[in-house]
């Protein structure tokens, strides 16, 4: 389908948020739902703002607006409905996720998971476990994830090779503050699976996915990240050797900030 700029779903959720500025919310929720609803079908390169940037508007729409927040859980819970009668796609499956981190309701997509995942199709099952593995991480139900359908450590492996060729193309933008956050989200998303793998008994595949981390970013904060989420599973002699390891590699500034944020969970002095 061919756009221009009146029907342009970039024009139109700019236009969403022009309408906001004038407190016209109405028109601002029709201009939202228009673009999550058949945006990515008029532009197909709209697809990743569609499920960050335009979700984001809505909510803070909904913060004054009620209706916003009804049609996030409309569109929510319709998918929930497909997902219940194996009906619904991998795009789907991904928003149904996506619309829950909105309305901050991320439990749900580890509960769906685990409710659904032996009647959905192997695609579906495999995209709905991906972004169900925060959640389940947040609850320590480590088995589920650590038994999931993909294999964890390559998983890891192409998230952070991903990000590495993200930030090559960041870099040539100087943008400091968007390479802070690409790097502190992929982080913290395999850290995640780091304690999933340590608390769920494989040991060499955590050790394994905490020194592909470590590669991927030598600091402080991944160091104190992988620590604190060790202690999370009760695996203080894998957090104990983490902390040493960091001290030992780490610049003496790095090992000190590392020293002063997580060395009191290990009783370091």
């Amino acid at each position: 389908m061919s756009t221009d700029m009146q029907t342009s779903p970039s024009s139109r959720m700019d236009s969403g948020v022009d309408a906001i500025k004038r407190k016209d919310y109405a028109s601002a929720l029709s201009e939202f739902v228009w673009c999550f609803d058949v945006g990515a079908q008029a532009e197909p390169a709209f697809g990743a703002v569609r499920r960050s940037f335009l979700l984001r508007h809505m909510a803070s729409l909904g913060n004054v607006y009620p209706p916003a927040i009804a049609a996030l859980r409309e569109r929510r819970d319709h998918i929930r409905n497909l997902l219940d009668k194996s009906e619904a796609t991998v795009d789907e499956a991904i928003d149904f996720a996506a619309l829950n981190r909105t309305l901050r309701e991320e439990w749900l997509t580890g509960r769906s998971y685990r409710e659904l995942k032996d009647r959905l199709p192997d695609s579906v099952r495999t995209a709905l476990f991906v972004e169900a593995i925060p959640p389940l991480v947040a609850e320590r139900i480590y088995g589920e994830v650590s038994e999931g359908p993909i294999e964890l450590l390559a998983f890891v492996r192409d998230r952070l090779e991903q990000t590495r060729r993200q930030l090559d193309v960041v870099a040539h933008s100087a943008d400091a503050e968007a390479a802070h956050y690409v790097k502190t989200a992929v982080v913290d998303e395999t850290a995640g699976i780091f304690e999933a793998l340590i608390g769920s008994g494989k040991a060499r595949e955590a050790q394994d996915a905490a020194g592909a981390i470590v590669e991927f970013e030598t600091s402080g904060h991944v160091f104190a990240t992988l620590v604190r989420h060790a202690i999370r599973a009760d695996a203080i002699d894998a957090a104990d050797e983490l902390y040493r390891r960091g001290v030992a590699m780490l610049s003496p500034e790095q090992a000190g900030a590392l020293r002063s944020s997580v060395g009191s969970l290990l009783n370091k002095t």
